[in-house]
């Protein structure tokens, strides 16, 4: 294989930059150039619209970045929406925009927010968060779980195309907090209960798992869960129990 003169690659630079802006070429590397936009209540009021509630009423408050983050109790979620081969491009855009837009009205009067979408080859991510600074209710395990009981019928009967809907629901003490980059903060949240959740959400398809703690957080009857026999699960070396949360209409 041949390789680029020099010039050669000086010349393939100068084309890219008439797509793509000036970029900076010193020392052979590229760098991408900022996206500058105006600073008017308009733009702000759009951008508001992007970020946690949580964090909008730091920012209100003017409370320093540093004391933004803390360990705190929150209830996870995680979704996975799988869909089918066939589902075209198009198709799979609007099923991923309905998804959100029902998962948000599903979750928001009970204090949930969508912290993040991850999107794979034929389907979606979803982790929500309950328990926010400033969105803490009482009895917030079992808002989370009717909610992700909530998620699983209504994509089931309502999402064209969708193989499979899997929920995992964990409770516990996490980091909730800004994460990254100085200049571009990402409010979120980590620890092994975040990590748990996505685990039984992909360990068990096609249901809505939950850990022991938010079992008992939950205060539901015994009857409202299965337990699951113990599967591997990465990440996760000591043994956890699991159970299947069956609905609190079911006896």
């Amino acid at each position: 294989m041949r390789h680029l003169t020099r010039q050669e690659y000086r010349d393939a630079v100068d084309q890219l930059n008439m797509y793509r802006g000036d970029w900076h070429l010193e020392g052979m590397a590229l760098q991408r150039p900022v996206l500058r936009s105006s600073a008017g209540p308009e733009v702000g009021a759009r951008l508001e619209k992007h970020i946690s509630t949580a964090v909008l009423q730091k920012l209100y408050q003017n409370v320093p970045l540093e004391l933004c983050s803390e360990l705190r109790p929150v209830t996870c979620l995680f979704v996975q929406l799988q869909f089918a081969d066939k589902i075209s491009t198009v198709e799979l855009s609007s099923s991923l925009s309905n998804s959100s837009s029902m998962i948000s009205e599903i979750i928001s009067p009970h204090k949930g927010e969508i912290n993040k979408s991850l999107l794979f080859d034929k389907g979606c991510t979803f982790l929500c968060v309950f328990g926010f600074p400033g969105e803490k209710l009482a009895c917030e395990s079992t808002h989370a779980l009717e909610c992700a009981m909530q998620i699983l019928c209504m994509a089931s009967t309502e999402l064209g195309k969708l193989q499979q809907v899997s929920v995992g629901v964990s409770s516990g003490t996490v980091f909730c907090g800004l994460t990254g980059h100085p200049e571009r903060f990402e409010h979120t949240v980590l620890g092994f209960k975040v990590n748990l959740a996505a685990r039984m959400m992909m360990a068990y398809p096609g249901m809505v798992s939950c850990d022991a703690e938010t079992y008992a957080a939950s205060r539901l009857p015994s009857y409202c869960f299965k337990e699951l026999p113990q599967r591997d699960m990465k990440g996760v070396t000591n043994p956890v129990t699991i159970y299947q949360y069956m609905g609190i209409t079911k006896q």
